[in-house]
């Protein structure tokens, strides 16, 4: 039997709250095995996971050491959320506990 085509879906969430409703509102609160969703997320919300200024974002960016973001409008740039996460997660890894401590 032939696979179901795959329909990807973005979202742009304002903040980290629309964003928890969003996850709340899908079925099982993951995605049908049918859909893709990639959860676009704004600067500021990016500025508030990270703790980070806009500035250092965009200087990480320039030194290839933060995602990209995607410019959805030639003044109008986002990003995906699971990009931000898994760069976060990496922040989080056993590297850095050798250097900061296990604490």
């Amino acid at each position: 039997m032939a696979k179901k085509p795959t329909i990807p879906i973005s979202v742009v969430c304002r903040d980290a709250n629309e964003l928890e409703d969003l996850a709340a509102s899908l079925p099982n609160g993951s995605p049908s095995e049918s859909l893709i969703y990639t959860k676009w997320i704004k600067l500021k919300t990016v500025m508030r996971l990270t703790h980070y200024s806009k500035s250092s974002i965009y200087r990480l960016i320039q030194l290839g050491e933060f995602p990209e973001p995607v410019h959805i409008s030639p003044r109008h740039v986002v990003w995906r959320l699971e990009d931000v996460m898994r760069w976060m997660s990496e922040k989080e890894g056993p590297a850095n506990d050798e250097v900061f401590g296990d604490q």
